[in-house]
């Protein structure tokens, strides 16, 4: 398996780039909650996420995706 380690650094880039006008995701822990609490949340999250990685276990349901198609403005001439 490589060596992969997570750092807090880049999980709060992440989290603070989130997009808060998104819905839910399966976890069911809204987009503003984690920008908002992310201080508090990185560090757990950063330790968990080594924890799977480096006992190899990917929680099932974070295999999970909600796919939504977006459907784009209709062109005036389709031609």
């Amino acid at each position: 398996m490589l060596e992969i380690a997570f750092c807090q650094r880049t999980i709060r880039r992440i989290s603070l780039g989130l997009n808060t006008n998104r819905a839910r995701d399966s976890d069911g822990i809204p987009p503003i909650v984690l920008k908002k609490c992310a201080s508090e949340l990185i560090p757990v999250l950063c330790m968990l996420f080594n924890y799977y990685y480096k006992l190899g276990i990917f929680p099932s349901n974070w295999q999970i995706a909600k796919v939504q198609p977006v459907a784009k403005k209709r062109q005036k001439d389709p031609t």
